[in-house]
């Protein structure tokens, strides 16, 4: 999942973090479901903006749970939201609106991130019950207390392993999959020095603050609830190869379930490569080559500096599909992520299926949101045996 420095600047996270209550009355007794919003014809994909009408039927209890998937048959298609409870705050109706989309899209699956924060967890309580209604899996990324860069402490770490149990107990009828951070590789996310001739015994500490983390969240994962599934925070493509030389000398494939890449790349051939060569790097020791690989990679419209710039709409929802067929193609396991369903700019579509408004709730979809529609949704893979 790409991070604030990938994409437009946000307003800042902690403001909506820490403003607020829980939501007492969002997430029982009295919340409604979204109609369908209205659908522009499929045979003209520009999109029209529509404002999404107020939810209105009963919201289920946020335990209630929706099939879970095992790793090993989990499939279809995905999306990575963009700093989804930090836009939202306490408007439920606004997360409404969008899982509503990502049915209508056809997803059945979601990946965002939750901060370490009693008002996120809280509002999440809202995020848990709108996707049920609209038959979302969720991937939640626990991020981490101060400090959030490091492991701090063994106080500091006791708090971490205290968080992870409380929220997995709290939500683990509805949650089954649980990454640990995202991106450990980028300095943006973790305290490692990414640059190619920092320190290498400093860099080789830091992936193994990494793993710490990892195993203590592995480990209370599985002790709250044994049938969950771990991920291994997405690892960006950026500089990539030098933290899996490190990697996978330590034993962290002992603590995650399926490894997470990020293939971001200029081109949907772009982004083959990269996973074809993370896939190598994964395939050098036995015990790492028995983990599946879950992709996410994006497409952006609006930044030529970014990541995946496609220049037109048109080309950003091709770029989507060609990039999909061709990691499937590759054997690709598990549900393959698009990055994302929209940011926070509604004037500028940027890597977004849709634009959204976080007023009015109005949206506008783009081409990538009948691409993604339109497109068949990968099926179950088993690892394939090529390069």
């Amino acid at each position: 999942m790409r991070r604030l420095h990938r994409l437009v600047p946000a307003v800042t996270l902690a403001v909506g973090l820490l403003a607020g209550s829980a939501l007492a009355g969002c997430t029982s007794g009295g919340r409604t479901a979204t109609p369908s919003p209205t659908q522009p014809s499929a045979t003209s994909p520009s999109g029209s903006t529509s404002a999404t009408p107020s939810p209105t039927g009963p919201t289920p209890s946020p335990t209630a749970s929706t099939p879970y998937p095992p790793p090993a048959t989990a499939s279809g298609k995905a999306v990575s939201l963009y700093d989804f409870i930090e836009f939202w705050g306490d408007n439920a109706a606004g997360m409404e609106a969008d899982f509503s989309e990502l049915e209508e899209a056809g997803a059945t699956w979601a990946r965002l991130r939750l901060a370490s924060s009693p008002a996120a967890a809280d509002r999440f309580a809202a995020v848990v019950a709108a996707a049920q209604r609209h038959h979302i899996q969720l991937i939640v990324i626990l991020e981490k207390p101060a400090p959030l860069l490091d492991l701090g402490s063994e106080a500091d770490q006791q708090a971490y392993r205290s968080w992870v149990a409380g929220i997995v107990r709290r939500y683990q009828g509805s949650v089954h999959y649980w990454e640990i951070l995202s991106e450990p590789n980028l300095r943006y996310t973790w305290n490692i020095d990414s640059k190619h001739d920092s320190d290498p015994q400093a860099y080789a500490a830091s992936v193994r603050r990494y793993v710490t983390l990892l195993q203590d969240g592995y480990r209370t994962v599985k002790a709250t609830d044994p049938t969950a599934t771990v991920l291994f925070g997405g690892l960006s493509e950026a500089k990539v190869e030098r933290y899996m030389r490190v990697l996978v000398a330590t034993d962290a494939w002992r603590y995650f379930d399926i490894m997470d890449f990020h293939a971001y790349g200029q081109t949907p051939d772009d982004v083959l490569s990269r996973y074809r060569s993370f896939r190598r790097s994964m395939r050098s020791h036995p015990a790492w080559a028995a983990k599946p690989i879950w992709v996410e990679f994006g497409f952006n419209s609006s930044w030529s500096d970014k990541g995946g710039y496609s220049g037109t709409e048109g080309q950003k929802a091709r770029n989507f599909v060609k990039a999909t067929k061709l990691v499937s193609g590759a054997g690709a396991q598990g549900p393959i992520f698009w990055f994302t369903l929209h940011g926070n700019n509604p004037d500028s579509p940027g890597y977004g299926l849709i634009t959204r408004d976080s007023q009015d709730l109005s949206r506008r979809r783009l081409k990538a949101f009948y691409a993604l529609r339109d497109m068949p949704a990968p099926g179950p893979k088993t690892a394939s045996t090529s390069p």
